[in-house]
């Protein structure tokens, strides 16, 4: 899904999951999310082959963006989130937010935000993996999203 036009999103607002204030994680260079499905395999009696199906699906990986050594907003929304154990609503997109698709996903930040001293930039490193969120007795879980679709999320 990652691409030169890919974008990466958190809502600002967790509060407010059907009208979501969503920031750009801007100057991303790098972001290996991606959705994956546990492998379950089982005997079939009435064939010698077995068969295959998903289990638990999960969303996890890294985002990795250049720090800005200003008022960085974004650094400090996840290193909150690590900090609070709380979920951020992060939305990932193959392209700009008016005509993107991709996934929308409630998310645990599971590892401190990492910053790495390069030679002329400072990067940062966020490790997430998807979780499901009670919203007012609704439950919230990975979904794929569409241009427009808030909504009906």
């Amino acid at each position: 899904m990652r691409g030169q036009d890919c974008k990466t999103f958190y809502n600002s607002d967790s509060s407010d999951y059907s009208s979501p204030t969503w920031v750009e994680v801007e100057r991303v260079v790098s972001d290996t999310i991606e959705p994956t499905g546990e492998e379950i395999t089982g005997a079939n009696r009435s064939s010698e082959y077995g068969s295959t199906d998903v289990g638990t699906k999960r969303f996890s990986g890294t985002v990795t963006y250049e720090y800005d050594d200003g008022d960085d907003t974004v650094y400090l929304a996840f290193r909150t989130a690590w900090a609070n154990n709380s979920v951020v609503d992060m939305l990932f997109l193959d392209a700009a937010y008016s005509t993107g698709s991709g996934y929308r996903a409630p998310m645990k930040v599971t590892g401190k935000p990492v910053r790495r001293d390069l030679d002329s930039v400072v990067q940062v490193e966020i490790s997430l993996a998807s979780t499901v969120w009670d919203d007012s007795d609704t439950l919230r879980e990975p979904t794929g999203w569409a241009a427009g679709s808030d909504a009906s999320l």
